[in-house]
């Protein structure tokens, strides 16, 4: 429905509660029509209101009986909407041009003009209640929050103010933006205020943090957003200056479609109809645009009817089929969800084979919705695209294409419609069988708690072992011995669970072992034994590095020379073979050590320890009842108050009872009454009928399965992933939640970072014993760890079809393409004999490949195929030099690691069709030269790891509006022109979290262009590195750079200024913990660090220019270094005195145990206050051959200020 208006219209609004519109023009006219679905629009009213000034703002008061206009001429006037005659009119009531009216209450309405004032008008009383200039130029839109009484508005000076009402005074406002703020509303439930830009990025401000925004989504168009409007709390509906009216998704930020047009004019003003049937828009084209909402919002309105006639009927099946199917699919998978299938599973096979059945489905209907999600995905970024050409080269249907049509390169609708169809006939007869198992759903909704990984847990993991642990250390250490000629081998035997493990490593850490051994070597066996890879992994240990190596031969003598003479421990821990003929070959290159060299072997088979011809065997047994009483009690009653353990005791005896002395099921089981505080909780686990089954042949089952069937679904399946792992693999926490993003396993809800809800799900796993041998960072959180062999054959039968380790032979290819084809995800362990194996089996349906080390480039062709891959993984392939251009091909692809590849020299241009990319590891590429230059397509790219890629010169100049990027570990500013990125292109990056290295500081030309970066505003960084070129004069732009206070460590390289920025000092790092200044070679001073109040380590290189270090180092504060622990200085090689002359007390370094001077060949000497009044525990002064003579401890004419200090290098 349109009404061509005559003149530009400024603004239109719709009666509260009639089918009435007016609209505001530019000759000052306001316009009235009456609007209906089978009519034509009548004009009811033209009233010359305002003279030869425009009517910009007009507004409906009075529930609907008035209308109120504004105007250049500085005047408010309210007309009659049934004569069209004045009511009233307020003169002068604002000191400039009136730009912008709305309303607030029933009484009540805002304006706002030309030069930044905005004004509160009470309707009845016809005077002003409040007014606020906090603003420099125009009001280009308001919003109100009715429940606090904040009046938002937005300006041409790129600020957004809040007004409150109550209190009449500007509450906030914002810094300034340098793009004009054209529109604004209030999303999420009042969480999130948006604002439209001239530069066509959405602004997003959470509430009560207005100072700066959270976040910008820039992926609209360079045209301005002039007009916005809220559909519901997700979407928002924006009018640009390109004529296109669009729907816009909000966290997650996204363009849903565009929906309508205006040609090439610019879009005005948005409004809605009172019953919000129809969505009005006005232009520069002078039309008056009335759009049925629903057609809209169905992809199906007049604009695109005429594209659509051809496909509305395959269309409207398909999406009948397809809601229908995914209906079905979510139905069985309730019964997927539940324990009672799951535990049936067990002892029915049929019930087994059905879920697999329905596990099968399930995947299938995935893999079609999500091709249907990234073709609508393509043409919207192609759209997109197409908007930013210039205007007269798109036509619309070219802009908004038809989300049915002009999608062959992912897959026709027909393709899509034909796969739905086949998958909704195998559910419908997968539901008809599922209702003849009445299956019983036991698990109730609850979301995922975070579970606090206490040290309970790991003083269990070594509980009631002091026996067994001093028996493995006498016979290491030769204490109940005689010393001998030939191997001692010492070996734990014990079933499944036992503590084999723990046992061996508690003796290999130990203090006294560490001492007694020359080296240690640990090596996960596993099944099947093969002396390449134990012979490689010794080598390795013993190098400290990785080992090229693959010969055995070469290897063997490779560890007799690296253990001549040398009395080392040798761990082979889990040893299953029983082939004395794969033992020798390792046993023969082992005898080349010292005597009092020891090999410790854990296993489960006494048959093993004979073969081995042990000298001592260590049987472990179960864990007495006392024993195993009191580690469960340890475990399962920490946080609960002495009445509830008391209440709880008597089940909790029986419960661990059943454990039957295996110190893992105990530990498992503890973990999960820990989360359970009720008499009942506790009766249902020991009365469970798991108890039963013996299908495994282990006692752990039962634990295993108690502990698993009481995680939520959506932790299961994270679970069961993890049996893609190899057994004893050590697993990266953040890898693996990108895994299990890649299979969309994380499920947000917009307020919580997909990688967060992985942390929690993590941090549930390993506080439910599923995770061990935990590595944690220096906050104490979890950042790799493994998984109990038990814990891992118990994941292989949850996913008996759907996760495998292959190891694949040439004499097995002709028997598996079959099992190929079942199969989801799978780690491929390649001999080195069969490299070409791929193009062998058929393995189209596989989501997960980890193939490291696995492929040459010339088997690489078989990645075409694999097109339902989400997760792929060829790191460390070290012979790969390309990636096919079949990769665009994969287009449901997450994750894609390339890291190590050493070889790999360019990424094919297709790489930018994988839409759906969240993660691209080139870590260490070191010969990869450039990345594809359309790379700003990957909109949903979240981490783009890039350390070590040394060979990049700049990045594609795209990757600036991935503003859903988190990881990018090193930028690097360009010289090479407008293609590549510069330093103004990480403005909206301000996702970015973790470590960033900006390297080329040396072409950023001045101040102004380094701003244009917003360090400040990046709130998640931890952890950045600043590299400039050692050029001179750029103390502006490092001034620029400053980052952001949450700041914990900070690199600066080759700073070439003589000063320092100002924001290094004190405040402006207040969570600063570790810095490095390198090579900064100018500066002919320190900055006052001491100053910084949580610095924990300081480390200063190559500084050529300081000569002297005196007071100005240690700051102005009246404690100094307070939390200093570490201070490095080296290759100074000008410094010749360093002083603290301190007459007032004051605590200086009072934390620090570690000093290095290492390098200093003028240093005539240390400041006395360090070395006598601060607790040192160790001194390093190598290469500092003054200070090495001064401080001699026989000698030295100050060997006595250092004598106390316990460790000292000379």
């Amino acid at each position: 429905m349109e009404i061509n208006l005559g003149k530009l219209p400024f603004d239109i609004d719709f009666h509260p509660s009639n089918t009435l519109v007016a609209a505001g023009l530019i000759n000052g006219d306001l316009h009235l029509y009456r609007y209906g679905a089978n009519s034509l629009p009548q004009r009811l009213l033209e009233v010359h209101a305002h003279g030869d000034e425009s009517c910009r703002a007009v507004r409906f008061i009075n529930e609907g009986h008035a209308i109120v206009t504004g105007s250049p001429d500085l005047s408010i006037l309210a007309t009659d909407v049934e004569t069209g005659s004045a009511i009233a009119r307020l003169e002068h009531s604002h000191g400039a041009a009136i730009n912008r009216l709305i309303n607030l209450t029933e009484t009540t309405i805002a304006s706002g003009d030309d030069e930044g004032c905005i004004k509160v008008w009470d309707t009845r009383q016809q005077s002003c209640c409040n007014s606020f200039d906090s603003h420099e130029e125009y009001i280009s839109d308001m919003t109100f929050a009715s429940d606090s009484m904040k009046l938002l508005g937005v300006s041409g000076d790129g600020t957004l103010s809040v007004c409150n009402l109550r209190r009449n005074k500007v509450q906030v406002q914002s810094e300034f933006s340098e793009d004009e703020l054209l529109s604004v509303v209030i999303m999420k439930n009042g969480r999130k205020v948006i604002c439209g830009t001239q530069s066509g990025a959405l602004l997003l401000y959470s509430w009560g943090h207005f100072k700066d925004c959270s976040d910008r989504f820039i992926d609209l168009s360079p045209n301005s957003v002039d007009a916005l409007l809220k559909l519901d709390e997700d979407r928002v509906i924006t009018g640009s200056e390109n004529g296109l009216i669009s729907l816009v998704g909000i966290l997650p930020n996204r363009i849903i479609q565009p929906i309508a047009e205006h040609s090439e004019y610019p879009v005005e003003r948005l409004a809605f109809s009172f019953d919000r049937k129809y969505l009005g828009s006005i232009s520069h084209d002078q039309m008056l645009k009335l759009w049925d909402l629903d057609d809209l919002l169905q992809g199906s309105g007049s604009t695109l009817r005429s594209q659509e006639a051809m496909a509305d009927s395959d269309s409207d099946e398909m999406d009948v089929d397809a809601k229908e199917t995914k209906r079905k699919t979510a139905s069985n998978g309730q019964a997927l969800n539940s324990s009672n299938a799951e535990k049936r599973q067990v002892t029915e096979e049929r019930v087994k084979v059905w879920l697999e059945r329905l596990k099968d489905m399930a995947y299938q209907m995935e893999d079609v919705v999500d091709e249907w999600s990234t073709a609508v995905l393509k043409l919207q970024i192609e759209r997109v695209e197409n908007a930013a050409m210039p205007k007269k080269q798109v036509s619309f249907c070219c802009i908004i294409p038809s989300p049915f049509i002009c999608f062959k390169q992912v897959a026709s609708r027909h393709d899509i419609a034909h796969k739905i169809k086949d998958i909704k006939e195998q559910l419908d007869d997968i539901e008809r069988e599922r209702t003849r198992f009445n299956f019983v759903s036991s698990w109730s909704e609850e979301r995922p708690r975070r579970l606090i990984t206490t040290s309970a847990i790991d003083i269990s993991e070594v509980y009631g072992r002091d026996m067994d642990k001093k028996a493995i250390l006498d016979h290491l250490l030769g204490n109940n011995c005689q010393e001998k000629s030939g191997l001692y081998i010492v070996s734990i035997v014990g079933t499944g669970g036992m503590g084999k493990t723990t046992l061996a490593q508690l003796a290999y850490n130990h203090r006294e072992v560490k001492a007694h051994f020359d080296e240690r070597i640990w090596v996960c066996v596993s099944d099947p034994f093969d002396p390449i890879r134990v012979c490689r992994a010794i080598v390795e240990a013993l190098q400290k590095e990785s080992c090229n190596l693959h010969d055995l031969e070469a290897l063997q003598q490779k560890i007799e020379t690296c253990i001549a003479g040398k009395k080392f421990l040798l761990v082979l821990d889990d040893v299953w073979t029983e082939n004395d003929q794969l033992w020798e070959q390792l046993k023969n290159t082992l005898t080349s050590g010292a005597v009092g060299s020891r090999i410790l072997v854990t296993t489960r088979k006494e048959s093993v320890v004979e073969m081995m011809r042990t000298t001592y065997m260590h049987s472990l047994g179960k864990l007495s009842e006392d024993k195993s009483r009191a580690l469960f009690y340890q475990i399962a009653f920490y946080g609960k108050n002495r009445e509830k353990m008391e209440d709880l005791k008597e089940i909790g005896e029986k419960i661990a009872d059943k454990c039957k002395g295996l110190p893992l099921a105990i530990k498992t089981l503890g973990n999960l009454m820990r989360s359970k505080h009720n008499k009942e909780e506790w009766e249902n686990v020991l009365c469970s009928e798991v108890w039963k089954l013996d299908v495994f042949g282990r006692d752990i089952s039962p634990a295993l399965l108690l502990s698993y069937h009481d995680l939520p679904p959506e932790i299961k399946c994270c679970f069961s992933f993890c049996a893609v792992f190899p057994k004893d693999s050590v697993i990266d926490r953040d890898e693996l939640i990108k895994l299990w993003m890649a299979q969309s396993y994380l499920n947000s809800d917009g307020s919580k970072e997909m990688e967060m809800v992985g942390r929690t799900y993590f941090e549930y796993l390993a506080a439910r014993s599923f995770f061990q041998d935990f590595q944690k960072d220096d906050d104490g959180n979890i950042i790799r760890c493994k998984m109990h062999d038990i814990v891992h054959d118990f994941a292989l039968f949850l996913t008996q079809n759907e996760c495998f380790i292959v190891e694949v032979d040439n004499q097995k290819k002709g028997s598996m393409d079959l099992f190929f084809q079942k199969i989801r995800h799978a780690n491929l362990v390649v001999r080195e004999s069969t490299p070409n194996f791929a193009s062998t089996y058929n393995m189209k349906n596989l989501h997960t490949l980890l193939a490291k080390e696995a492929f040459h480039s010339r088997v690489l062709e078989a990645l075409g195929h694999l097109t339902c891959l989400r997760a792929l993984d060829l790191s460390r392939n070290q012979l790969i030099e390309e990636l096919p251009k079949e990769v665009g091909k994969l287009i449901h692809l997450r994750y894609l690691n390339l890291s190590y590849c050493d070889s790999l020299r360019e990424l094919p241009e297709t790489i930018c069709d994988l839409y759906n990319l969240q993660t691209l590891n080139i870590q260490q590429c070191f010969r990869l030269q450039k990345l594809p230059q359309a790379m700003g397509k990957l909109i949903n790219l979240r981490h783009l790891e890039n350390y070590g890629a040394d060979s990049l010169k700049g990045l594609p100049k795209g990757i600036g509006r991935l503003s859903s990027l988190q990881t990018l570990d090193v930028f690097i500013v360009s010289s090479h022109g407008n293609d590549e990125c510069q330093i103004g292109d990480l403005r909206n990056l301000n996702n970015l979290r973790g470590r960033l290295s900006i390297q080329g500081l040396d072409e950023v030309k001045d101040a102004g262009e380094a701003e244009k970066a917003e360090l400040k505003n990046k709130v998640h960084l931890q952890y950045l590195t600043l590299e400039f070129g050692e050029k001179e004069g750029t103390k502006g732009v490092a001034e620029a750079l400053q980052p952001h206070p949450n700041l914990k460590s900070l690199c600066i390289f080759h700073y070439g200024d003589r000063e320092w920025p100002n924001w290094m000092m004190g405040s402006s790092l207040a969570q600063l913990k570790i810095l490095y200044l390198y090579s900064c070679i100018r500066c002919p001073c320190l900055p006052p660090l001491g100053q910084l109040p949580v610095l924990e380590k300081l480390d200063i290189w190559g500084m050529d220019g300081v000569k002297y270090i005196g007071s100005e180092f240690l700051g102005s504060s009246s404690t100094v270094f307070p939390k200093l622990k570490e201070l490095a200085i080296s290759c100074l090689d000008e410094l010749k005195q360093w002083e603290i002359k301190e007459n007032e007390e004051r605590s200086i370094m009072s934390c620090l145990n570690d000093l290095m001077m290492r390098g200093c060949p003028k240093l005539e000497g240390l400041p006395d206050h360090v070395l006598q009044r601060t607790p040192l525990q160790k001194l390093d002064i190598t290469g500092s051959p003054v200070l090495k003579r001064r401080y001699r401890k026989d000698m030295g004419e100050d060997g006595h200020k250092i004598s106390h200090i316990p460790e000292v290098k000379y």
